[in-house]
């Protein structure tokens, strides 16, 4: 799932998921991501948070080399 872009529903904007983490103060985890326009603003959200809906995944093309 590292090295993926997500779609958030609402913004329509483009995020590539930089990581996972811990919240400090209650130690829930947390996704790390960074924004596509923007790569210098990184944002971190519980997981619970991430993967409820709020973003989508952009299936990225596999490469075919055209040998079976």
């Amino acid at each position: 799932m590292l090295k993926s872009k997500w779609k958030h529903v609402k913004t329509r904007e483009v995020y590539d998921l930089v990581g996972f983490c811990r919240r400090e103060h209650d130690i829930a985890p947390c996704v790390i991501y960074r924004s596509e326009l923007h790569p210098e603003e990184m944002f971190c959200r519980p997981v619970t948070e991430f993967f409820d809906g709020r973003f989508q995944l952009i299936p990225i093309p596999r490469a075919t080399s055209g040998a079976w």
